[in-house]
């Protein structure tokens, strides 16, 4: 499913920020970090520094074109 999202964004209105991008880098080192630590949780960072309370959600909708779902803002 994330591939499909993933796919259809990037022919599509981003709905993703250089924080969204941060957090989407970081899955592996993190992954890494915590195999090597015995598979112990490792916290994410914020790289909002808390902001992500406040940011305002992008209205996206789902729309069919020639039977392929595609993403567009609202």
């Amino acid at each position: 499913m994330l591939v499909w999202l993933l796919a259809a964004l990037l022919f599509s209105p981003v709905d993703m920020d250089c924080y969204d991008a941060a957090l989407w880098s970081c899955i592996t080192p993190l992954s890494i970090e915590s195999i090597a630590n015995r598979s112990n949780s490792v916290d994410v960072p914020d790289f909002t520094r808390g902001r992500w309370k406040t940011n305002k959600p992008v209205a996206l909708e789902l729309e069919a074109v020639n039977g392929v779902r595609e993403i567009k803002k609202a």
